[in-house]
């Protein structure tokens, strides 16, 4: 043995399995060289990059740069350990070992870049609608990212499993089953986070707005995942499911350019023909010393039981809701005024109806 280890030559000749240290030797200064080679082309495509972001370029620049720092090493590693080892003869199980982490590698660069993209794509549209609207909510956009992510993942996951040799259709198909399973036990709250994006991509009311929802009036003020809140007129918090908003008749009122409103009033039987005249006069001379409102008309419209009734519409240049009552307070004290003034006298109000349309 002492004569076999005489020499240099005879050193590197040893054989250690299949292969000898001259190989071994070989197969490491070819790992280091990729590797140091992959590490040299990294900090120069960063330095290039940097330089081109601060000059002012493009948000492919950072993607590329954040995606080199983020999955290089572990892709680098295993390139420089595949080239290094390629020449070795390995047993069966460590070649197959290592194929296996070359296709992890490559499938998680591959997966990390897309998820990067993403992250981009969502913090780029977010940031967009923010500077539109101050009170734009980000979570649906971040939800939709997140179901984005966790695709590409489990498409990763799935492409790893069939270079692995293993039964992909079973696996999918326990997958669907699956799936369906939870999304039965889930309905509910999968109708909603739905129901939120189609909010989103549809945009029938935005964060800010007045809406009626049957019975409830409020403001928007947070659009979430599973429920909308809104501010009631009253100042109370009202929390709406959002399957329950996409499947009922919203009016939005903030998107109104232009109020319809009717309402009624009426006087006394004892009233004489003379001053009933006189009344469709009154009003339209109060709506004239109102700005923002236009008279469409006043007319006596019917005998009831305790009262003669007029009907008064008009119209109100303007959508806001709190503009409105203002306005529609105005009109009470205006007629008010120049009722008592002319001597007629009203009874206990009609129920108001008030009509409201795009104009």
């Amino acid at each position: 043995m002492s004569a076999y280890f005489s020499s240099p030559k005879n050193l590197l000749d040893y054989k250690i399995g299949a292969d000898t240290i001259q190989n071994y030797a070989v197969a490491l200064g070819v790992f280091i060289l990729v590797l140091a080679v992959l590490r040299i082309i990294q900090l120069f495509i960063t330095k290039r990059l940097k330089k081109q972001s601060e000059n002012g370029k493009t948000k492919a620049e950072s993607i590329l740069n954040i995606t080199m720092s983020r999955v290089g090493w572990p892709l680098y590693v295993v390139i420089a350990l595949s080239l290094g080892t390629y020449s070795l003869n390995l047993p069966p199980v460590v070649q197959k070992i290592l194929n296996y982490l070359l296709i992890i590698a490559v499938t998680y660069a591959a997966a990390a870049v897309l998820q990067l993209i993403i992250h981009f794509g969502v913090t780029k549209i977010t940031a967009k609608r923010q500077q539109e609207d101050p009170h734009f909510d980000a979570s649906v956009v971040h939800v939709i990212g997140k179901i984005m992510n966790i695709g590409i993942w489990v498409f990763a996951v799935i492409i790893i499993l069939q270079n692995f040799g293993y039964n992909i259709s079973a696996l999918i198909a326990g997958l669907g089953i699956g799936g369906v399973a939870l999304a039965f036990g889930l309905q509910n709250i999968l109708g909603d986070i739905f129901a939120a994006v189609s909010i989103y991509l549809d945009k029938p009311f935005q964060v800010g707005d007045t809406i009626l929802i049957g019975d409830d009036m409020g403001v928007v003020r947070k659009i979430g995942l599973r429920s909308t809140r809104l501010e009631s007129l009253q100042g109370q918090e009202l929390i709406m499911s959002n399957k329950e908003l996409t499947s009922v008749r919203v009016h939005n009122f903030k998107r109104m350019q232009r109020r319809r409103v009717i309402f009624r009033l009426g006087v006394v039987h004892e009233t004489s023909t003379v001053k009933l005249k006189r009344i469709p006069e009154i009003m339209k001379k109060i709506f004239e010393s109102i700005p923002a409102v236009t008279f469409e008309r006043a007319n006596f419209r019917e005998f009831a039981a305790s009262s003669l009734n007029f009907e008064i519409a008009y119209f109100l240049n303007s959508g806001d809701y709190l503009t409105y009552i203002k306005i529609q307070e105005d009109i009470n004290y205006g007629i008010k005024d120049a009722f008592e003034k002319e001597g007629i006298q009203m009874v206990p109000p009609v129920p108001a109806q008030t009509h409201e349309k795009m104009a």
